[in-house]
């Protein structure tokens, strides 16, 4: 299998598309990074079976773009590949990806809320998007997705082949505060910990409607109850 990749780079002058004409008074270099747009489409030469998809919903919903002082972006039909931690959105029979570039705010695709942060990578301190799940007058709850990609598996004497396929893993949460740090739990009890203001009328509501487990809902639920003390 065979991988082509085409990179556009679109300038200045591009007026129409995805991204609304800028104030002609900003920032040249803003202006020029925010209209950039990098198309990195890839397509196989030989179709492959794979399970599984690596994006959030597989077609694309109508949404919008937010830049740091900047019109919102829309409409424009969006989607999150998670496995790429990228934004792509459709144009003209075209799938293009969203340039990762400082003004970016967020992306609204329809329900959901990519917002893009500074993180730590394995690749050290790079942009990345998290789902937004909760917004609170105190603290933010961040969902952080991950798909993985497993190979084809080549049968074996007792064992059916096996197709390659995307897998989404479990999500990551993180608190994130006013002031724009973030802090990753893994637990309820991680997570009450870092809401030292509240923590003892937490853990009594925790034990007494004897919450457990880790789904996004329950700390949606967590959350809500804390900002309402």
């Amino acid at each position: 299998m065979k991988l082509h990749y085409v990179f556009i780079i679109i300038g200045l002058l591009w007026s129409e598309g995805v991204y609304a004409q800028e104030d002609i008074n900003a920032d040249p270099k803003l202006i020029y990074a925010i209209r950039t747009i990098n198309l990195n489409h890839a397509y196989n030469d030989e179709a492959e079976e794979v399970k599984g998809s690596p994006y959030l919903n597989n077609e694309f919903v109508v949404g919008e773009v937010i830049y740091d002082n900047r019109k919102p972006v829309t409409p424009v039909l969006l989607r999150y590949n998670i496995f790429k931690d990228q934004i792509e959105y459709f144009q003209k029979e075209k799938v293009l990806e969203l340039l990762k570039v400082p003004a970016l705010q967020m992306a609204i695709l329809g329900e959901d809320t990519m917002v893009y942060r500074k993180h730590p990578t394995e690749k050290g301190v790079d942009g990345v998007f998290f789902r937004l799940v909760h917004t609170g007058n105190k603290v933010s709850l961040l969902e952080k997705l991950t798909v993985t990609y497993k190979p084809a598996v080549a049968p074996k004497a007792i064992q059916d082949p096996q197709p390659a396929r995307y897998l989404l893993e479990p999500p990551q949460y993180f608190l994130e505060y006013e002031d724009g740090r973030t802090e990753k739990f893994g637990s309820i009890k991680k997570m009450i910990q870092l809401l030292p203001d509240h923590q003892p009328e937490m853990e009594a509501y925790v034990k007494k409607e004897k919450i457990s487990g880790k789904k996004t809902e329950t700390l949606k639920a967590l959350l809500n109850y804390y900002h309402q003390l």
